[in-house]
């Protein structure tokens, strides 16, 4: 007989919890759509230049990783014509550099090694400023609920830098400036469905935090003004919870059209009452900014986002939670 059993659920004949495979996707059957930071990445083609960056070469990302994406940062060490110019490079956000070699030609791909191999940089003519850095960034994330509805970010500028998230695994880092990711999700006509998300909030801000752009859901989770309030849009109004900053946290929302919508934020209580809406069949879904609503964008690193249908089994969460303090060794609060 046929058994599917569900990765992070006590195996009741056996005692024992069932590994976690990696795959967030797999604790949520059935999603509209899923984003892991740490699969089925893209890299944008143009690393993205740190503020007060003054060189005049420009940096190229080519290629790809048959392991798991890492952070990339590349840091001038003199001031120098590229060619004479010489650059360090890290892989673990910035936390230790190691030397690239021969100081590049300009326009000739330089191959990388250890985590990074399968990449390649190119610098253009153009001089170096000695400390100035440049950071891998995200053209797109695959579709990790089987559905295909990536998400991508075509301009450079735009792009979302690759940052070290928990246990040393990739996470995005929207600035709050203009950052965004789009998707051509199209959902049903009016679903019940929850919407979690696990993600630290980098700074305090009295605009969104966190958007989907679904019809009538122009703002999915905002924040109203109050830098540590966050909330389900509905009218004006919605469930409003508290959140950490800096905290890795889970943030969740469910919507019913109905009274019984709730928002919940890490370990805190949902908080219910308030009619969040429903969506309205549409095309079109972003991270990072909303949709109807020009200038909100959000300050924060994300490691999951999954968009679902109501999972109505306790069993269902409670085998994510597990697997999530598995995974991420307790540092995400739930």
């Amino acid at each position: 007989m046929y058994s599917r059993i569900i990765p992070g659920r006590l195996d009741r004949r056996s005692g024992t919890r069932n590994a976690f495979n990696g795959s967030f996707a797999s604790l949520f059957p059935g999603a509209y759509q899923v984003l892991q930071s740490d699969r089925g990445l893209t890299y944008g083609g143009t690393p993205l230049a740190a503020a007060g960056n003054t060189s005049t070469t420009v940096l190229t990302l080519t290629g790809t990783l048959a392991t798991a994406p890492v952070p990339i940062r590349v840091k001038a060490t003199n001031t120098a014509a590229v060619g004479s110019a010489t650059f360090d490079i890290s892989l673990d956000g910035g936390a230790s550099f190691s030397s690239i070699g021969t100081p590049p030609t300009a326009g000739v791909p330089a191959p990388l090694t250890g985590a990074a191999t399968g990449l390649s940089l190119t610098w253009s003519a153009g001089n170096s400023v000695i400390n100035d850095t440049w950071n891998a960034t995200a053209a797109a994330s695959a579709d990790q609920s089987g559905n295909a509805k990536d998400f991508t970010q075509a301009n450079p500028a735009k792009q979302m830098v690759v940052t070290v998230g928990l246990n040393g695994k990739a996470a995005l880092l929207w600035d709050g400036v203009d950052d965004v990711y789009n998707s051509a999700l199209t959902m049903p006509a009016n679903p019940v469905f929850d919407w979690k998300v696990w993600r630290k909030v980098t700074e305090p801000s009295g605009i969104s935090l966190h958007c989907g752009g679904i019809a009538g859901l122009s703002h999915v989770l905002n924040c109203p003004g109050v830098a540590t309030t966050l909330s389900t849009f509905a009218s004006g109004g919605g469930n409003t919870v508290n959140i950490t900053l800096n905290q890795w946290m889970r943030t969740e929302a469910y919507f019913s059209n109905s009274a019984s919508d709730y928002t919940k934020a890490g370990s805190g209580a949902p908080v219910s009452g308030t009619n969040a809406g429903a969506a309205a069949t549409t095309a079109g879904y972003q991270i990072g900014n909303c949709v109807n609503v020009a200038g909100r964008f959000s300050n924060m690193e994300l490691l999951i986002h999954a968009l679902m249908p109501y999972l109505p089994s306790a069993g269902q969460l409670a085998a994510a939670n597990a697997a999530v303090s598995t995974y991420y060794a307790g540092l995400v609060a739930i």
